[in-house]
């Protein structure tokens, strides 16, 4: 993967990543404060609901109070102000035809409106769930007011629909008052409220997972943008780094990068290699020169240059080869002048050199053992014979010329003895002849 291709999924992917991350916490926080405000809507509604039919029925209490303290002063009897207490809640109504109700405390009804469920015990009404609703508006009143909620068809048709009633206890009566309503407008004003805020929620979906994308885009952009900022002087980078890696496999170890073509960023590398080679290649050099002049005969004198670490062993290695070349080349000239001035016992000390040259000194100490051996003989020889002694023959082994100059001092020693016996030979008869008697 080219590195501009990585720089752009990188921004990409950072930009979704966030993106993504703040988009859900946005739709979270959202969606939180949605659901806040749903839950806000129906806890105010349904308070409302509540806080208005207790208020109802606290006012149908007060008035039934009116009615038994008129029985307490005498002016009505307690039937009579029961009576007239029925017919104030039956024609009492709130909120557009809500009405009240009221209950003995063993369920028999006293007011509905003057149905025929009036005079009734109902303390049995059970709603479409089962439950006992009537009982439990009783009790709850006694109890010193409370709500009851159940389940009951409007009208008594249809489907049994939620509601809810407050009811609260009339001491002086034994009534137990209520009223209720149904709330499933409650829930429908929920429902509307929570689908609108759904809609909101969508709607602000879709305008994060706009911006999200927005965001990616532009991420992208910036990312292909920055890439090409990186990936071109990179590539100028690479093609340098390629031309002095080529120079070298080819030798050219004088060629060197171009810094000034590098933007400021980079430049320091290309400088970092030219330096690099110019350090690889003063000691090269150097070597190749050394080296040169030691293949053509011309000992150098040694290094003093300043090299560090494995360049200066180098140098270290160099400088011994030249200290040994030079000590070669005097033992060899010291051997020379000795042969020319007739000093054949000298010889040149092996122990200064090391490896193949030592071998090489001991190998001409040996040469000129083998040619001195000989002439040392035939010198001998030759000083004997110049006394007038005729030396034993030459015994020692030697080979080739040597010998042959062996077997020619050898025959040399026999002439001259034959030719000494054959002197003896006339002097001894010279001597008869003259000291013999004449005849």
């Amino acid at each position: 993967m080219q590195i501009r291709t990585k720089i752009i999924a990188l921004g990409v992917g950072a930009a979704l990543v966030v993106g993504l991350a703040l988009g859900g916490y946005l739709v979270k926080v959202s969606g939180d404060q949605i659901d806040h405000r749903v839950r806000e809507v129906d806890a105010t509604l349904r308070a409302g609901f509540d806080r208005n039919v207790r208020l109802q029925v606290e006012t149908a209490v007060s008035l039934l109070a009116g009615v038994a303290a008129r029985a307490d002063r005498g002016e009505l009897t307690r039937d009579q102000a029961r009576l007239a207490g029925a017919d104030l809640l039956r024609g009492l109504r709130y909120d557009q035809g809500n009405y009240f109700w009221a209950d003995t405390y063993d369920g028999t009804n006293v007011v509905f409106m003057g149905k025929d469920a009036e005079g009734k015990n109902r303390i049995d009404a059970a709603d479409a769930t089962g439950k006992r609703f009537m009982a439990e508006i009783i009790r709850v009143g006694r109890a010193g007011g409370g709500y009851t909620d159940y389940r009951f068809p409007r009208n008594g048709q249809g489907a049994p629909l939620p509601k809810r009633s407050y009811s609260l206890a009339f001491e002086p009566f034994g009534w137990v008052v209520g009223t209720g309503n149904y709330i499933d407008d409650i829930d429908a004003a929920v429902a509307a409220q929570r689908a609108h805020a759904e809609r909101l929620r969508r709607e602000g979906l879709l305008g994060i997972v706009l911006t999200v994308l927005a965001t990616v885009g532009l991420a992208g952009g910036v990312a292909w943008y920055l890439g090409g900022t990186v990936t071109r002087p990179l590539g100028r980078l690479v093609r340098e780094t390629e031309a002095l890696t080529r120079a070298v496999a080819e030798g050219r170890l004088e060629v060197r990068g171009d810094a000034a073509a590098m933007d400021p960023e980079f430049r320091p590398i290309v400088e970092g290699l030219n330096a690099t080679l110019d350090a690889y290649a003063r000691p090269l050099h150097m070597t190749v020169e050394t080296v040169s002049r030691l293949g053509r005969g011309d000992v150098p004198p040694p290094v003093t240059e300043t090299f560090q670490g494995d360049f200066n062993r180098i140098k270290e290695s160099l400088n011994g080869c030249i200290g040994g070349v030079n000590a070669l080349v005097t033992d060899v000239n010291l051997l020379a002048a000795a042969g020319v001035e007739g000093r054949l016992s000298t010889r040149a000390d092996a122990s200064r050199h090391q490896g193949d040259f030592r071998r090489i000194v001991e190998g001409m100490n040996r040469t000129l053992d083998a040619v001195v051996g000989p002439l040392g003989a035939a010198a001998r020889a030759v000083d004997a014979i110049a006394r007038g002694e005729i030396p034993a023959p030459i015994t020692e082994a030697y080979r080739g010329d040597f010998d042959a100059i062996k077997t020619n001092l050898n025959t040399c020693f026999a002439a001259i003895r034959a030719l000494v016996d054959d002197v003896d030979e006339v002097r001894d008869l010279r001597e008869k002849v003259r000291y013999s008697p004449a005849r």
